[in-house]
């Protein structure tokens, strides 16, 4: 063979041939693709940064967390057989894992709490964070060794940065920090450290460390299409079956006696609705003997976002006061509710008491605790249950605005439940008692009903819950709270029965 120079074969630069022919460098996408340990450390750090950095709107700080745990998890599976340090970093991902996907389900059961205690949660979030900090220890080390084997100095110490970063920002979401510039600052300090690390498996690279992935038996495909599916399957489940609190439903069974026929006759001359004085349990009916007076309001709304007509109201809610005999004046509140069109959904429902003995404090007197039952009817029989949560509970406002007014709290009466599918007339019932402890004047009860009127909603929470950390909203979510007051001064007004 002649060159067309006149050089002899022999004379041929074969260092200029193969520079001539590969003038340029392959693009890092091709690179990453035959170079599978700087593909798998990318996956690692790309994992890091959404589950870090993630954004409050669309799911996403939910979306990109998910995808970030997937991308570790691929990451440190193709590195697990390198050195035993990167094996432990797969084996704490795979913890990781264990902790993170089932909360992802479980955040599509709104009603989780009635079986898994928060305080579980709580301390799984604290063994996932810890097993965090260990993984990235041991990544460090990890890189340290393959920096050995490849006979570079054992640098990384943007590894080590990030273990500190990470620790700081648990400090200060543990004191709730309430600044924006500091956080600003660390996120840009994470950026700036995970591109340091992706220098040091860049340089691994380069000095020609190579690797052979782990053999699998799934590819990494089908195990990200596998673990989606098991996460879809799983939050519809929660939306299937978890959507509503057990409820201790019995068919009612209460004998009349001489006793509860005199109250009872005694309550309807005085104008007792008949239709809700057979509702009353034997203890609220006895609170109500020897009654003086009985005021009842009633109305029917429609607790739902849609602005519906008139005819289409399904809530009817009664205000009821009996005035009994006491030392000084002493009178018992009671609202009613009942659906007398059933709901359009059956999730979970809450009641809010602002009792009278809180609104007018200097007049009335806490006289009884609060107390009530549901009931419903079927096929000539009628049920009824109580309340899944009945009690005094301290609502936390976290909404907007308490970010500009600051945190306040309010302690009511609360009652939280689910209406049971089938049946008709679904209804219930909160009473307690008040008397005179100074001049009082007005009677004032505030009544909400928080009714969940479709089923749309992730993270997933009951009615009850909504309104304990929203008490001043009427919207929220998938939740429409529907207020109502019970308000006149007995020696001026006299309410009527309306509707």
């Amino acid at each position: 063979m002649v060159d067309p120079r006149g050089n002899s074969p022999k004379e041929i630069d074969l260092e200029t041939l193969f520079a001539e022919s590969f003038s340029a460098l392959p693009p890092d996408e091709v690179v990453e693709k035959v170079n599978p340990f700087r593909r798998a450390v990318n996956r690692v750090l790309i994992g890091m940064a959404l589950c870090t950095l993630t954004l409050n709107f669309w799911g996403l700080n939910y979306i990109l967390p998910t995808v970030g745990m997937v991308l570790s998890l691929l990451g440190f599976r193709a590195l697990r057989r390198e050195n035993g340090c990167f094996t432990a970093c797969f084996v704490l991902t795979l913890l990781r894992c264990v902790q993170f996907f089932p909360t992802i389900v479980l955040n599509a059961f709104p009603c989780r709490d009635d079986f898994i205690p928060e305080r579980v949660t709580t301390s799984l979030a604290q063994v996932s964070f810890a097993a965090q900090l260990l993984g990235l220890f041991f990544l460090w080390l990890g890189l340290r060794a393959v920096q050995r084997k490849a006979n570079l100095p054992p640098k990384a110490g943007g590894v080590l940065a990030l273990l500190v970063w990470y620790a700081v920002m648990y400090v200060l979401a543990l004191i709730e920090y309430p600044g924006l510039y500091l956080p600003l600052l660390l996120m840009v300090i994470f950026i700036v450290i995970l591109c340091r690390i992706r220098k040091t498996a860049k340089a691994l690279g380069e000095a020609g460390y190579t690797m052979h992935p782990a053999p699998v038996r799934v590819p990494d495909l089908w195990l990200a299409i596998l673990l989606a599916a098991a996460l879809v399957l799983g939050c519809a489940a929660g939306y299937l079956f978890g959507a509503q609190h057990p409820m201790d439903w019995q068919p009612l069974e209460e004998a009349e006696t001489a006793k509860t026929a005199e109250i009872k006759a005694n309550l309807l001359d005085l104008g007792f609705p008949e239709s809700i004085l057979s509702d009353l349990a034997e203890e609220d009916l006895a609170a109500c003997a020897g009654a003086l007076r009985v005021d009842v309001e009633s109305k029917v709304y429609s607790p739902t976002r849609r602005h519906e007509k008139t005819s289409n109201k399904r809530l009817r809610i009664t205000g009821i006061a009996v005035q009994v005999p006491g030392e000084a004046e002493t009178w018992v509140i009671l609202h009613h509710f009942l659906w007398e069109t059933g709901p359009e959904f059956f999730g979970t429902d809450a009641l809010e008491v602002w009792p009278a003995y809180q609104i007018e404090a200097r007049g009335w007197a806490k006289g009884s605790d609060v107390t009530g039952r549901l009931l419903y009817d079927r096929d000539g029989q009628t049920y009824t249950a109580p309340y899944y949560f009945l009690g005094e509970a301290t609502a936390v406002d976290t909404g907007a605005l308490s970010m500009l007014l600051g945190t306040t709290q309010q302690t009511n009466l609360y009652a939280g439940f689910s209406l049971p599918r089938e049946g008709e007339n679904r209804r219930g019932y909160l009473a307690y008692t008040i008397f005179d402890a100074d001049a009082a004047f007005n009677i004032n009860s505030c009544f909400s009903y928080m009714h969940q009127h479709t089923w749309f909603q992730y993270p997933a929470t009951t009615a009850l819950q909504a309104e304990l950390s929203s008490p001043g909203t009427i919207f929220i979510g998938p939740f429409a709270k529907q207020m109502t007051w019970l308000n006149f001064a007995p020696s001026i007004d006299r309410l009527q029965l309306s509707d």
